[in-house]
């Protein structure tokens, strides 16, 4: 592993490396599509802060040792010096650090607490949800991968709608009470 960003609020990105092999797995916690997948290029986004930091200090500079589902929720194992750390997509949604069993830190502590869990407890498999499935094969992950940024670009297509339907209904609103004045 190369490097790890957040590139929007809801993604984590993983920088991948194997011989002149270069990947990005993503991990998404954004609630219309969350899961896993690969894409050719790190997607651009907000510096690393909070939780990019947190990952940086326990998985950066780790090996991919595999995925596995874990009841509707997906795995992905990381080892290192330091032993084994799972990242963790959950339906949701949210992306949980655990060592050992026990939660190290989560994309999204207030989901993790709806669980009745935190940082320290042990993690449990999430109830319910719609089951996140490990891709089989490098083709399944790179075509969940572009799969999931369609996704995300139809959710950026609809803020962009729902911030242009606020502007208007404001600017609306200013011009009655301006009518209205007169």
């Amino acid at each position: 592993m190369r490097r790890v960003d957040l590139p929007a609020a809801d993604l984590v990105a993983i920088s991948l490396a194997l011989g002149e092999l270069r990947t990005v797995l993503l991990l998404s916690a954004e609630p219309r599509s969350p899961g896993v997948g690969c894409v050719p290029e790190r997607p651009r986004g907000a510096p690393a802060a909070g939780f990019a930091t947190f990952l940086r200090t326990h998985v950066e500079g780790s090996t991919l040792a595999g995925a596995y589902e874990a009841g509707s929720a997906l795995a992905v194992r990381f080892t290192r010096e330091a032993g084994e750390v799972l990242l963790i997509v959950e339906p949701g949604p949210n992306v949980v650090c655990v060592r050992d069993g026990r939660i190290l830190g989560a994309l999204s502590v207030p989901r993790l607490r709806e669980r009745d869990l935190s940082p320290g407890r042990t993690w449990t498999v999430p109830e319910g949800g719609r089951p996140i499935r490990a891709p089989a094969a490098l083709d399944a992950l790179l075509s969940a991968g572009a799969a999931l940024g369609q996704r995300r670009e139809g959710k950026a297509d609809d803020d962009r709608d729902a911030a242009f339907a606020r502007a208007v209904r404001t600017e609306r609103a200013r011009v009655a009470r301006r009518l209205h004045a007169i």
